[in-house]
């Protein structure tokens, strides 16, 4: 079977292009899935990138290069079939202008497509699903993300068997994350075993030098620790031996 190289990318509208243009240039990736990529500056990824399979919008955004739609793209270079979009979230016929005054106003403005695409590569075809799930500060957990995860998954389950690639904004332990993994079979490869966020959170104390210090149970119980400074202590600012030569 031969190997179908991806690339997955947020580039943040028009904000990298002079880093991720020459990047996927260098890359020569055979399926390049991008986020909040604008629609007018699909022509420039298509020539870095290869042929635009489709692009989906989710919003309508102004910024420095002035008011285009914006949203995901899968960019291809071998021949595609079974192409289609899926919203979980909005639809494609009403997107709306970008309001980014509250977590509300950004997900109920940023509308949410499944991009969904074959790729033939020497004989073999592999279905590739890409997405820009929800977002929410700080990672945390919201009941929209939890309702929009339910629709998601449900269309992916219909897809077959596929690759599925994206800015999910799920923190590596956390709900959305740990349910992402176990609903796509990879909760051991991707949670080391099934570490829990605590498990996580005690692996890295024991591997640390805070066991010389603080015991975990209090350290659990503070929620933090203040390494003491030694004594006696010098001072040694940032770069003073450059400035004293």
């Amino acid at each position: 079977m031969p190997r179908l190289s991806l690339v997955s990318l947020n580039v943040e509208r028009g904000r990298h292009l002079g880093t991720v243009l020459p990047f996927l240039e260098r890359m020569h990736t055979d399926v390049i899935c991008l986020q909040e990529v604008r629609e007018v500056d699909l022509p420039l990824f298509e020539k870095a990138a290869g042929r635009l399979v489709r692009f989906a919008p989710v919003t309508v955004f102004s910024d420095e290069g002035g008011t285009s739609p914006m949203g995901i793209a899968m960019f291809s270079k071998h021949p595609t079939s079974n192409v289609s979009e899926h919203y979980y979230f909005g639809e494609r016929s009403r997107v709306p202008r970008y309001v980014g005054l509250s977590p509300t106003t950004i997900r109920e403005t940023m509308y949410r497509p499944l991009l969904y695409c074959d790729v033939e590569k020497e004989g073999t075809t592999y279905r590739i699903v890409t997405t820009h799930f929800t977002w929410t500060p700080d990672g945390e957990v919201s009941n929209e993300q939890r309702s929009d995860l339910a629709k998601m998954l449900s269309l992916v389950a219909e897809a077959g068997e596929l690759t599925f690639c994206g800015d999910f904004n799920a923190p590596r332990g956390k709900e959305i994350f740990s349910e992402l993994a176990k609903r796509l079979g990879v909760w051991d490869e991707f949670s080391d075993g099934g570490k829990s966020e605590e498990d996580w959170i005690r692996a890295y104390f024991d591997v640390s030098d805070l066991p010389k210090q603080i015991s975990w149970e209090k350290f659990i119980e503070k929620g933090y620790h203040v390494v003491p400074v030694p004594d006696p202590y010098k001072p040694t600012p940032a770069f003073r031996w450059f400035y004293e030569g």
